[in-house]
């Protein structure tokens, strides 16, 4: 046995002990799941057969508590139950929560619909909200089931993984463009999140987890007591078909799927045309016009069998661009040019749209307005590439305002907007440079644990 495979198994079994830091074993853990990838289907069954007992272990459930108490803990789900309310011991509640998945009486509660009206001022936008300890348990899938998943993903998918955000999307479409693919086909999935067939999405997920369905454990423990059982009840509904795009395990499950449907089989298709996803955005680089309809009718072809399909283009709206020739691109939330041998990115006005429709639910409930300032300023750190080419005195007016509209206070100041916005316009240069994309996912154990 080699010395790499005993390392992995050795930090494997290290996840597992309770001597350390909650956030250290959670580390070990990741970092096993990186390197479980080395190893092939070996290394994946020593580290899944870890996994349903790491999700319900009391320390991960009270971390992904914690996680939620964080970004959306006072917005209450259909039971009325808040983070305020369990605030004084929120580990005693994340025990619990693995004291009833241990014996088999955790059912997902419904999940309560709100519809905020749309800025345009047409229509409505649905927002989907679970409960306290439905977020919680969704939250330590995520971050438990996640990085092994993540690790067997298409290099080219971007969104709802950690460290390939869109930033690294944007870099990856720069440098084809460099290489003379300015010829882009952009193109939507219609529904995506709707349009996941539940128990398809299942199948996928048994065998990429290949053993969660261990048929010997379910004879004697019950379907329940199996991470099968318990995404069973996460993914499926009375309607068989779809996924809460709101919910925080919906953007993994998504890409689980189009990863199997999508991104696999394009790659083994058409590897001389390289697909960019970014969660059910698309984009093909392509060298010509003609290539990019050819591309068109292929991508159309391959997604007649997975229950998706593009989003039909509106009157007038073009889904080729050839960026040679001035045309200017929208793609994830940016208006993209094309000069110098770079690209040119400014924020497509949409994106604002897309921000104000949740401002009323995110932040406008209780005690959670306290994390404003916080979460404006990670709104500025997605979109360092549009730093440079962007009146930032007219979008921080903008957010205050609309901020300010539903009475929200302590936020951050212009200077510490720009700053924010800067520093991830620095990051995203050293991304367009080649570094790395950024991880949550360690390479070498936590100090605590060496």
């Amino acid at each position: 046995m080699n010395e790499d495979y005993k390392n992995f198994k050795s930090i494997n079994i290290l996840a597992d002990r309770d001597r350390w830091p909650p956030e250290d074993r959670l580390s070990l853990h990741q970092m096993a799941c990186r390197w479980s990838a080395r190893f092939g289907l070996r290394g994946l069954k020593m580290v899944s057969r870890r996994l349903y007992d790491r999700v319900r272990h009391g320390d991960n459930l009270f971390l992904a508590l914690r996680s939620v108490g964080d970004r959306s803990g006072n917005t209450p789900g259909v039971d009325g139950e808040v983070y305020d309310d369990i605030a004084s011991d929120p580990l005693d509640y994340a025990r619990g929560i693995g004291s009833r998945i241990n014996a088999g009486e955790y059912e997902p509660a419904p999940l309560r619909p709100l519809e905020t009206p749309k800025s345009s001022g047409t229509g409505t936008r649905l927002i989907q909200i679970p409960t306290l300890l439905d977020r919680t348990v969704r939250h330590s899938v995520v971050a438990v089931v996640g990085p092994l998943l993540d690790a067997s993903f298409d290099p080219n998918s971007f969104g709802g993984r950690p460290g390939r955000e869109r930033m690294h999307a944007l870099a990856a479409a720069e440098r084809l463009a460099n290489a003379g693919r300015l010829v882009w086909l952009v193109e939507d999935l219609e529904n995506a999140f709707d349009a996941v067939p539940q128990q398809r999405l299942l199948d996928v997920l048994g065998l990429r987890l290949p053993v969660v369905d261990n048929k010997e454990t379910r004879r004697i423990l019950g379907e329940h007591e199996t991470l099968h059982g318990l995404l069973r009840k996460l993914i499926l509904t009375g309607e068989g078909i779809g996924l809460p795009e709101t919910v925080s395990s919906s953007p993994l499950f998504l890409n689980v799927y189009i990863d199997d449907v999508l991104d696999r089989r394009w790659r083994r298709k058409h590897v001389e045309l390289p697909l960019l996803r970014f969660l059910d955005q698309l984009l093909i680089p392509c060298r010509s016009i003609e290539e990019a309809e050819g591309a068109r009718q292929k991508l159309n072809r391959l997604l007649l069998r997975t229950g998706m399909r593009l989003q039909p283009a509106k009157p007038g709206q073009q889904t080729i661009h050839d960026l040679s020739s001035g045309q200017p691109v929208r793609w994830l939330g940016y208006t993209i040019g094309w000069a110098g041998g770079t690209l040119q990115v400014q924020l497509d006005g949409r994106t604002r749209d897309k921000w104000e429709e949740p401002i009323p639910e995110i932040f406008g409930l209780g005690p959670q307005r306290c994390h404003l300032k916080s979460k404006i300023r990670r709104w500025a750190d997605q979109w360092g590439p549009a730093y440079p080419n962007t009146d930032r005195t007219l979008w921080y007016e903008w957010l205050v305002g609309r901020a300010s509209r539903y009475g929200l206070d302590d936020l951050p100041s212009l200077t510490e907007f720009e700053r924010a916005w800067e520093e991830a316009y620095q990051r995203w240069q050293k991304i367009r440079d080649g570094d790395r994309p950024a991880t949550v996912i360690p390479d070498s154990p936590p100090q605590a644990v060496r």
